[in-house]
């Protein structure tokens, strides 16, 4: 088998050392320079033998690996949606401390804020108008 492999590359047509063109002189090691390669059949090592208890290893392996990370995945979608619950919560209780004693808000100015929220986040991370903002915290003061 091996014979035919290597039968069928035309060596002429093989570009070998393509980055120095083949100078020695060119090579980084002179001490281990390969003069020639041999591309005749016959020259190779025995042919490895596939034992049937490297495909366990490897299917183990391959299971272990998917299974970590399909674990890791889940691990991240439940922490990420757990976190969106306790901000939701955190909001809420917020938004009652406002309408409570001390602030006393009703739902108008509640609405006011939850418009100003969602406008600001609507607009984070787009170019803003810096000299804008400054009159209009100017006009605010």
């Amino acid at each position: 088998m091996t014979g035919v492999v290597a039968g069928a590359v035309d060596p002429a047509s093989y570009r070998i050392r393509s980055e120095n063109n083949g100078d020695k002189g060119d090579s980084r090691s002179t001490k281990y320079y390969t003069e020639v390669f041999n591309m005749s059949p016959e020259t190779y090592g025995p042919e490895e033998e596939f034992e049937g208890m490297y495909l366990i290893g490897m299917i183990l392996g391959f299971v272990t690996t998917g299974l970590f990370m399909i674990f890791g995945f889940i691990a991240i979608v439940r922490d990420e949606c757990k976190r969106h619950e306790d901000f939701k919560a955190n909001v809420e209780k917020e938004k009652n401390k406002l309408t409570a004693v001390p602030y006393s808000m009703d739902a108008s100015q509640m609405r006011i804020l939850d418009k100003e929220f969602r406008d600001r986040e609507e607009s984070r991370g787009k170019a803003v108008d810096v000299e804008k903002e400054r009159r209009e915290l100017a006009e605010i003061n």
